[in-house]
């Protein structure tokens, strides 16, 4: 009767609760934490900012989450981005470090909430401690979950960022996003692209059943390659070498731009092994035409040009194209619909 909101009428229960029967003292803290991680947690920060111009005193502190001390936080909050001191009933780290001490799910899952609060803040090295905790405690998680967590923040991790067409007669520079690997190990072969697009017109001549999204479009060639092992689409190596890497201390992320050692039109597959690591693909579009399209009042035109200058080229353009017809009365029966090109 004397609480002065539901937040205390809350907290008076799960009190109550943990007195009427002390084993469930662990449940009612667990979910205090929670609660004070989703309100007062960096986590808060995830859409700051997207929906309009950040404020740059408060964009600056964002980038600063590394820097924050068990008994502080950074958080969104009604009167915007604060960094403060947490009252100490409120400092969940080291409630949940206390919380997953000893056996039991929720135990367990206080290990998990902390070590996620502290990748949260970017503070890996203190993550990859806790974190080695709470699996020699509670084991390595379902499907060694917890056991591959570790090896991602403390080992040879890379991948590819997205790349765009490349115009011929350069040397690409292609991002490489990477973490703790010093070498990144490179290979690169050359594609087939006519067999690829042979292999789009005879699916679709043969009017299928199904159309294969992914066999229609080009651009996944590269996942095609890596996930179904079309290793028919794969042309003769070009090279193989090695880079060396200067990682960021503290299991930072790092980019790179990695030269790639071709420049005549095509599609290569660059693969990429960060240390002792994880693999990676990318597809290398290197592109010398360009084809513009443009809606006059009755008709489309188009312009073939060189990519490099926009230099007009002769010739003839080869057009292919298809459209999916539905069937209608019995003949749904045996197939809904026919492929035409």
């Amino acid at each position: 009767e004397d609480a002065a909101n539901d937040g205390e009428r809350w907290r008076w229960t799960m009190a109550e609760a943990a007195r009427i029967h002390p084993p469930s003292k662990v449940t009612s803290d667990y979910r205090w934490a929670r609660f004070l991680v989703d309100h007062y947690g960096v986590r808060t920060l995830a859409h700051f900012g997207w929906w309009r111009q950040s404020d740059p005193e408060q964009a600056e502190g964002v980038l600063q989450v590394h820097t924050l001390k068990e008994e502080e936080s950074l958080a969104s909050l009604a009167g915007g981005v604060k960094r403060f001191m947490l009252a100490e009933e409120y400092r969940f780290i080291p409630l949940l470090r206390r919380l997953s001490r000893g056996t039991g799910a929720k135990r367990a899952g206080a290990g998990d909430l902390l070590v996620e609060v502290l990748l949260d803040r970017r503070q890996y090295v203190q993550a990859g401690k806790d974190l080695e905790r709470v699996i020699e405690t509670h084991g390595p998680g379902h499907d060694k979950q917890r056991k591959k967590l570790l090896d991602q923040i403390r080992g040879d991790w890379g991948r590819f960022e997205s790349a765009p067409m490349f115009p011929a007669g350069e040397e690409p520079l292609v991002d490489y996003l990477y973490r703790n690997a010093s070498e990144v190990s490179l290979t690169l072969h050359e594609l087939k692209l006519d067999e690829v697009v042979a292999d789009v017109f005879a699916h679709l001549e043969g009017n299928p059943r199904q159309i294969e999204r992914d066999m229609i479009n080009v651009g996944m060639i590269g996942q095609r390659l890596v996930r179904d092992n079309r290793k028919k689409y794969l042309g003769p190596k070009i090279r193989e070498w090695a880079m060396d890497l200067k990682p960021h201390a503290n299991h930072w992320d790092t980019r790179a731009q990695l030269e790639v050692p071709v420049s005549e039109a095509g599609a290569y597959l660059l693969k990429a092994t960060a240390g002792e690591g994880n693999h990676s693909w990318t597809v290398v579009w290197i592109s010398d035409t360009a084809l513009l399209s443009h809606q006059l009042k009755e008709a489309r035109l188009f312009y073939l040009a060189e990519s490099g200058n926009a230099a007009p080229l002769g010739g003839e353009i080869e057009f292919f194209g298809y459209r999916v017809k539905h069937r209608e009365g019995g003949r749904r029966v045996l197939r809904k619909f026919d492929v035409l090109t």
